[in-house]
């Protein structure tokens, strides 16, 4: 098993969010921002508007 094998072994167990604080330490802030991307993309509980207008109204209540 060369060292590369080992290491995907190593991050394959680890748990997401320790994933995420491990690739921090080395990956670009491109495969970083595509990563963020793809987490937001991907959570279910998100908050999703239906205008513009709506986006602002929420940011406006957030300051109160």
């Amino acid at each position: 098993m060369s060292t590369r094998d080992y290491a995907i072994d190593v991050i394959k167990n680890l748990p997401e969010e320790k994933i995420i604080a491990f690739l921090t330490l080395f990956a670009d802030e491109n495969t970083l921002a595509r990563m963020e991307s793809e987490r937001i993309r991907n959570d279910r509980s998100r908050k999703l508007y239906d205008s513009f207008d709506e986006v602002l109204e929420a940011i406006d209540s957030e300051d109160e």
